[in-house]
Parts: C-alpha cells; sequence; structure tokens
C-alpha cells in the first residue's frame, strides 16, 4: 500500500471518487501489478483485453498498459466513473466493474426493478453476490488491521522513494541495470508494463515512461548518452522482436515449436515474459515441477 496507495489516491482525487476505492484492487489482484486471472485479465484492476483497449490502454507484444500502476489506475478511475454515472449507486457500480453493466441492468429486471445490491444480489452471478461484501471487508481490514495486530511488511521500495524518466530511444531494463547498477528485481516490479523487459522509443508522439528509484535518477542523467548507445549496440546484435498487437491465436491453428538454452542469469519467470507466454506452460512443456532451470538446458516454447 506504501507503494501503490499514492498512485490510486491521486487518482480518485483527479475523479472525485471516494477513497474508499483503493480497495478495490485489493480483492482484484492482491496488489500484483502483474496479477494474470485464468480468464485473462491482467494488472493491479484486472482489466480484460477488450476492455483496456476500450479505455485506451496500449496492449502489444511489447507493453501492457493493464500493467502499467499509473496507467490502469486512470483508467480504472474513468470506468468506475462511468458505472456510477449509470446507476447512480457505488454497490451497483462495483457490481458492473465485476460483472459487467449488461449482467447488473438483468439483474434488475429479474428483481422486478429494484435498485439496490441487496435486493438484487441473488440475480447476479455467485461472484459478484460476495463481491460486494469481499470490498467491504477489505476496506475494514485497511482502516482495522492494527486494532487486531495485523501489520504489512515493507515493501522493497515506497512511492516517495520512486521517480520516472522518460525514454529517448529504445532502451532494454537489463541495460539500465548494468549501466546504472540498478537491482534487477526493483526495476522489474517498477515496470511491469513492459513485456519482454524492452522499453521502445518514442512513436507517433507518444513517450514511454521508466519507473526508477530516485537514488538511480542523478546517475541516469550522467549516464543517459553512454546507457543508450549501450543499448543501441545491443541491440543491433540482439534485435528484439517485431512489434504487433497481440491476437487470439485463431481455434485450429497448429502451435510451432523452439527451443531456448539457458544462460547465465536467466531466470523461468524472465523467459515466459521474453516469449510471451506463461510460466505454468513453460514447466508443463518440459516436465518440470518448480522453476529451477540450469545454464545449458534446452527448454521447449510452444507459440
Amino acid at each position: 500500500s506504501t507503494l501503490y496507495f499514492p498512485i490510486f489516491e491521486a487518482s480518485l482525487d483527479k475523479y472525485n471518487l471516494p477513497i474508499e476505492l483503493r480497495a478495490l484492487p485489493i480483492i482484484e489482484s492482491a496488489l500484483n501489478p502483474s496479477a494474470t486471472s485464468p480468464v485473462g485479465a491482467k494488472g493491479l484492476w484486472q482489466f480484460m483485453y477488450a476492455t483496456g483497449k476500450y479505455q485506451g490502454l496500449e496492449i502489444s507484444s511489447y507493453v501492457d498498459e493493464r500493467m502499467d500502476p499509473a496507467l490502469s489506475t486512470d483508467a480504472a478511475c474513468r470506468y468506475l466513473k462511468k458505472m456510477y454515472d449509470l446507476f447512480g449507486n457505488w454497490e451497483l457500480a462495483l457490481a458492473a466493474y465485476n460483472a459487467g453493466p449488461g449482467n447488473v441492468s438483468k439483474a434488475i429486471r429479474y428483481s422486478g426493478g429494484k435498485t439496490t445490491f441487496w435486493e438484487i444480489r441473488p440475480y447476479l452471478p455467485k461472484e459478484t453476490q460476495n463481491y460486494i461484501p469481499t470490498f467491504i471487508a477489505a476496506v475494514y481490514a485497511i482502516n482495522y488491521a492494527s486494532l487486531h495486530g495485523i501489520y504489512g511488511e515493507p515493501p522493497p521500495a515506497t512511492f516517495v522513494e520512486i521517480d520516472t524518466v522518460h525514454a529517448i530511444a529504445p532502451v532494454g531494463l537489463k541495460d539500465l541495470m548494468t549501466v546504472l547498477s540498478i537491482d534487477s528485481t526493483l526495476l522489474v516490479l517498477l515496470n511491469p508494463q513492459y513485456k519482454l523487459q524492452h522499453v521502445p522509443g518514442p512513436k507517433d508522439g507518444k513517450v514511454y515512461s521508466i519507473n526508477l528509484p530516485k537514488a538511480a535518477i542523478p546517475s541516469y542523467i550522467e549516464n543517459s548518452d553512454s546507457l543508450y548507445a549501450f543499448a543501441e549496440r545491443r541491440l543491433k546484435k540482439v534485435p528484439v522482436p517485431t512489434p504487433t498487437t497481440t491476437p487470439s491465436k485463431p481455434t485450429g491453428t497448429r502451435s510451432t515449436v523452439r527451443y531456448y538454452t539457458v544462460k547465465s542469469g536467466d531466470t523461468l519467470g524472465a523467459i515466459a515474459r521474453k516469449y510471451g507466454v506463461k510460466v505454468s506452460d513453460l514447466q508443463r512443456w518440459n516436465g518440470l515441477r518448480g522453476t529451477t532451470i540450469r545454464i545449458g538446458q534446452k527448454l521447449k516454447i510452444r507459440k
């Protein structure tokens, strides 16, 4: 919460929405910006592909802004405001966020025109019936956990320890780690929206942001020229895949198989992100029970 709540609260204030809505990502994603549901919802606010695109979030081979804490929060606030304007009631607006406005409108009709969540609750999907009570519980937990002797562990960084820079050219997160000596785990945590750990350069007037620890900003400014020169040389040797939007594979399309040889420093999660697949799929394709891999091991990847 010390990392993400300031982002939530700023957007909620911008759109004049209740501060209590900051609890929503707790029940949606457990405050994990990389969370992915079994049906494909992603990010802190668990946007489905279509809803994310409708709210103006970029979803491509390189970038998935559903996992960008700031941009997804702004999109979620705009969507929540639309739901409230539609139903005029926050409990119904939250139910619509979970089940979709069509299901809430249908439940209202089936209930004979009732206009409160508790009256239409029996006519909603089971998950949505429990959604509002779970939200209320999360709000209670935020405010009163300490009374029950429950305290959170500090995150790797807090909001006040993070700053943002703009990528003036294509650059990889590994380039930043190498040139600026930034902890790799922290850098990936702060920039989950870059699926291949690659930040595109400016395109069509859009500039991509990189979240860095504030302590690294002076080094970034001082070493900016050498950083982007280093990234340019690396990209000439190992280009990233051509960016495309992420289409669904048509039914009946045969998958292709490639093999990846594990190198020093590789992790199963990083390899999965590089190829746009799930860790669980890598484990299944290669008969892995855990996430331990060894240098020189060949991993099967299906696309």
